[in-house]
């Protein structure tokens, strides 16, 4: 029993032992996981320290990235995976015109896109990727979903509606597993660009509706011919391309020329010039050519642009106005062209005849500084140049010096030529070598007592000067009439080239077409005056019936207005039937009181009387009228002068008038087998007496001026 006891406390003595050590050894381990423990919170807390210090960091960084994100040009636009907007720069701020606030959070591209833009776009990508693109944000994502380049054009609409071209580039956003967490746009706005490109665009379409244009490569083959040059050559596109500018050659241009062309294009210089082409069917045309060499970074020509302005209608102006020249240079009078302000432009071949001068000796000069000597009339030439000044017409007689010194008389007659606008462009003068007649008036003069020869002698220089007029109104009449027609078609052509191409010429083009034609127009102008000149003169009526009464009614009632203005009283006879050309009637009665209406004297009204008597001569009885004035008069020796044409006593700045009414009145009187004469004193008016028989027949054709004659002479002129 006792032994079992002791056994008992045995085993007990030993389960304390071994609680003891378990006690020793979990205090030991408690101490160990504390001591673990201590250590672990000091690392964390180390390790939270470290990361709070990586987050202030972090924060950091992200506001520098944004502020450099706000900063940009660009509108950057950054979505989740289904198109939510996460976040929207300054930029693209600006640009659209939405706050981030107000549009963060929202779906795109409902929001800031075109809706049929995005149709037409799924369409086009669906067909380019070969599977189906629904419209909506997978427009925008899908190539960069594939890991594709996402750029495009697209249009922007900002928030007050309007829109602006933008080029789009997108790209996926991936995390460190590469896993696409959203996706980023940056759009730049392309308006400008636009508007330069729609710029260039018109400009190209411009050039190419108004000029000629090639491209060939260094070698000359052509490698562009726009749609003008295939219209003026005849030629397709496809026929032009590939080939040389040969295939147009016209062989007009020698090979010197084009050896001269290529050598300073292949310099790298440009060349301008004129050519003549040949199209496919034969025609010939004009251009007005430049040509500008491209060179390489070398400095060598890798292609050249030719641009080129059709000219032909130009140069058929130039032809035909060059065979008017030919003309006018072969007439036996002298003809001089100058600039508005006197300086010789052209001289006939005449010219030297007359003068000795040849045409380069005279070009840019003025003809009075080399013509004019010691003898010239200096009361001539202040007319002259007065005339010049007003831009007015001059006709009389000038002592002229040959080169070698020998004087000489012309009939000068200048008139100026202006253009559509009014404004002086050139003078023309016409001059007519009456020498051996002013020699012959000097002989005249000085044998006034052999009257008789001198009589004979005049009248033959008269028929020397007629020849000479007739010759100089044949050559205009045949000159203006064999023009008309080729210069009808200069006119007709280039109206038409106007009416139908007008709006496609250039600038320069048009500038050309319109000088054209201001060229034709005012050839025509000369060779209407011309025409006018050559029929200053023509065939009379027959004789019938005339009342010379009502003939005169008519006439006063014509001047009726100037009756008034220079408070005129007019006292007439009554006036007898004659047989008579009614209109020549007419004119001879409007002249002679025109004449005495305008050569009145100063703070004195006219008093004009009309006298008529019936006079015999052997058995034909004759009409006597009488026109009477109280005007200025004139020298009695001056009497024959007043008759002959041109002849003026006073300035065209004193008394206007032609010279030449007085000798259509002669001419009438003469014509109806009766005279016409003055007797006259200064400042004790003037007398012209005008007889005709009562029954006459014409005793010549008449060559009379055309038109109202009521201001063609005057008793000085």
């Amino acid at each position: 029993m006792r032994n079992t006891r002791l056994s008992e406390l045995d085993q007990l003595r030993e389960q304390v032992a071994t609680l003891e050590q378990l006690q020793s050894l979990y205090e030991q381990e408690s101490i160990k996981k504390t001591l673990q423990l201590e250590q672990a919170l000091q690392a964390l807390h180390a390790q939270n320290q470290y990361l709070e210090q990586i987050s202030q960091e972090l924060t950091g960084l992200s506001t520098f990235q944004q502020a450099i994100l706000d900063s940009a040009n660009f509108a950057i636009i950054s979505t989740d995976l289904n198109g939510t907007i996460q976040s929207f720069n300054v930029a693209a701020e600006r640009m659209l015109g939405y706050p981030a606030a107000e549009v963060v959070g929202q779906v795109t591209p409902a929001l800031i896109h075109d809706v049929q833009e995005v149709i037409d776009r799924s369409r086009q990508l669906s067909i380019e990727l070969k599977t189906p693109i629904e419209p909506g944000f997978e427009v925008f994502v899908a190539k960069a979903k594939l890991g594709q380049i996402s750029e495009a054009e697209w249009t922007y609409i900002r928030k007050d509606g309007s829109r602006l071209p933008v080029l789009l580039s997108i790209t996926a956003i991936r995390n460190e597993h590469y896993e696409i967490t959203g996706f980023l746009g940056i759009a730049k706005d392309i308006t400008a660009q636009k508007q330069a490109e729609q710029k260039l665009q018109d400009i190209n379409a411009a050039l190419n509706q108004t000029a000629i244009v090639a491209i060939t490569d260094a070698q000359g083959i052509i490698t562009f011919a726009n749609d003008k040059f295939c219209e003026i050559s005849q030629y397709r596109r496809e026929e032009l391309i590939g080939q040389t500018h040969q295939i147009v050659n016209s062989g007009y241009h020698s090979r010197q020329f084009f050896a001269e062309m290529w050598h300073t294009i292949a310099q790298g210089r440009t060349w301008r010039g004129e050519i003549k082409n040949k199209a496919r069917d034969g025609s010939y045309y004009w251009l007005d050519t430049t040509i500008v060499p491209f060179l390489d970074t070398q400095g060598r020509p890798y292609q050249y642009l030719a641009i080129r302005t059709d000219i032909t209608a130009r140069k058929h102006a130039e032809a035909a106005l060059q065979k008017l020249s030919l003309i006018a240079s072969k007439t036996d009078n002298v003809a001089i062209v100058t600039d508005a302000k006197g300086y010789i432009e052209w001289v006939n071949d005449s010219f030297y005849r007359v003068t000795g001068y040849q045409l380069e000796e005279v070009v840019g000069r003025k003809p009075g500084s080399i013509l004019q000597g010691p003898e010239t009339s200096p009361a001539t030439i202040a007319e002259i140049r007065q005339s010049l000044i007003q831009q007015q017409s001059f006709s009389g007689e000038i002592l002229n010096y040959h080169k070698d010194g020998t004087p000489y008389w012309i009939l000068l007659q200048i008139n100026p030529i202006f253009d559509e606008a009014g404004q002086l462009t050139h003078f023309i003068a016409i001059e007519s070598d009456i020498t051996d007649r002013k020699l012959m008036e000097t002989h005249l003069q000085n044998e006034v007592e052999e009257r008789q020869r001198a009589v004979q002698e005049l009248h033959q220089l008269a028929e020397q000067l007629e020849i000479s007029n007739r010759e100089l109104q044949d050559f205009a009449y045949v000159s203006s009439h064999d023009l008309q027609e080729p210069l009808r078609k200069i006119q007709a052509f280039g109206d038409r080239l106007k009416a139908t191409c007008h709006d496609s010429l250039n600038e320069k083009g048009q500038d050309y077409l319109e000088r054209m034609l201001n060229a034709a127009s005012r050839a025509q102008v000369l060779i209407n005056d011309l025409l006018a000149f050559s029929r200053v003169t023509t065939k009379g009526q027959p004789f019938e019936v005339v009342n010379l009464k009502e003939v005169l009614e008519g006439v006063l009632s014509d001047l009726e207005i100037r009756i008034e203005q220079t408070e005129a009283t007019i006292d007439c006879d009554p006036l007898p039937i004659v047989q008579a050309d009614p209109l020549q009637m007419r004119q001879i009665l409007q002249n002679l009181l025109s004449n005495a209406l305008k050569f009145r004297r100063e703070d004195i009204p006219p008093k004009i009387q009309v006298r008529s008597q019936i006079l015999t001569n052997g058995n034909q009885n004759c009409c006597e009228l009488r026109i009477i004035d109280n005007g200025i008069g004139f020298e009695q020796k001056y009497t024959d002068r007043i008759f002959q044409i041109f002849q003026r006593l006073h300035g065209r700045g004193t008394y206007e008038g032609t010279g030449i009414g007085l000798a259509i009145c002669r001419k009438i009187a003469e014509r109806h087998g009766g005279t016409l004469i003055a007797e006259s004193q200064p400042n004790q008016g003037a007398t012209f007496i005008f007889t005709l028989p009562l029954e006459s027949v014409p005793t010549e054709p008449l060559l009379t001026a055309s038109g109202n004659h009521s201001n063609q002479g005057n008793h000085h002129d």
